[in-house]
């Protein structure tokens, strides 16, 4: 089962008031007092020396609304096709899946810092191979990258060329392909949400904005954004898989050659491709 928030664990413990009875009938003695008070002060030295409570048993997920791979509802609830191969995967390694919902950048520096251990849709860069462990293999082999325009403008962009004298909207942290990742000379400009950047595209903000061709239709359709924007006929078949990831200081790493054999499992067996087509079809 899936849990929607996490937070550490917390223990209570029970604490009985201890009743001194007084003299008369059934008088305690003071050898007898002693003896009782002594018996609680183990007790409590017992309790105080108890290991703390493992967070290893709850598999921590961050990410944002992506969908059909992460589905954010009104309630904030995820679903989704990463959802569902995570909880495969939680299942298969006996482990409690959680999730927080965040913005993208958020979201990877929070595996950075180890508030998390899991992120999904993340592609291989060395930046992130500094604090975050990609699982073997991938779950995803490939996918479209393009540009949106709006309505009447998709001409605009017929090659990598064209992209010079624009003004290009991304989605902060995202990495899409090499060549335009790395091209400093293009004119960005990074925003939180894929929502934002579409909104800004509309009001005129920016040229075109790049995105995952699956998950931007999804957006401008949840958006009642058809028939505003076209798509560009310049489009990358991107190669670049897409991976799940452990945080490095996650308690998750020293079990991460069983990461990798049950995503091996996941794949070898169909379930991946089952639980893709369930949600794209």
């Amino acid at each position: 089962m899936v849990s929607q928030a996490y937070s550490p664990p917390i223990t209570w413990y029970n604490r009985a008031p201890i009743w001194l009875i007084s003299s008369g009938d059934g008088e305690m003695t003071l050898q007898s007092w002693l003896r009782n008070a002594f018996g609680a002060l183990a007790a409590i030295i017992m309790c105080a020396t108890l290991p703390a409570p493992s967070l290893g048993e709850d598999l921590r997920f961050v990410n944002e609304h992506w969908p059909p791979y992460i589905i954010v509802s009104s309630e904030d609830k995820m679903e989704g096709i990463d959802v569902d191969i995570l909880q495969h995967l939680a299942d298969r390694l006996d482990l409690n899946l959680t999730t927080k919902i965040c913005p993208w950048v958020r979201c990877l520096k929070a595996i950075e810092d180890g508030h998390a251990d899991i992120i999904s849709a993340a592609l291989k860069r060395p930046d992130r191979e500094q604090y975050m462990r990609y699982i073997e293999p991938p779950y995803i082999e490939r996918s479209v990258k393009l540009f949106y325009l709006r309505k009447g403008d998709g001409g605009r962009i017929q090659s990598f060329a064209d992209l010079k004298n624009l003004t290009i909207g991304v989605l902060r942290g995202s990495a899409y392909f090499p060549q335009f990742d790395n091209d400093h000379s293009i004119r960005k400009v990074d925003v939180k949400t894929t929502e934002r950047l579409l909104e800004m595209l509309r009001l005129k903000r920016v040229d075109a904005v790049i995105g995952t061709e699956l998950v931007t239709d999804h957006i401008i359709s949840s958006m009642a954004y058809e028939g505003l924007f076209d798509k560009s006929s310049y489009r990358i078949e991107s190669q670049e898989p897409f991976y799940m990831a452990i945080s490095r200081k996650s308690p998750h790493m020293k079990r991460i050659d069983e990461f990798d054999r049950a995503m091996q499992a996941l794949v070898d067996d169909g379930t991946v491709a089952r639980t893709i087509n369930k949600h794209v079809q």
